[in-house]
């Protein structure tokens, strides 16, 4: 069994577990046309196409008045 340090400090294998590991690029955002609100971009981040509407706004769009 691994002995832990008492006094709080962390050990060399436990300061590189805590750093934890490389989380990759930055999201970027986009602003919905639907709504105007702020959204993390995930079609960019998963599949390489920029988003344009949210979720709710895809699901949910709004009537056009004619």
């Amino acid at each position: 069994m691994q002995a832990y340090p008492v006094s709080g400090d962390l050990g060399p294998k436990q300061q590189i577990a805590a750093d934890g590991p490389d989380t990759g690029p930055e999201m970027t955002t986009y602003i919905c046309k639907g709504c105007n609100n702020k959204f993390p971009d995930t079609g960019l981040y998963f599949y390489g196409v920029g988003s344009i509407r949210c979720i709710w706004c895809t699901k949910f769009p709004k009537e056009v008045k004619k």
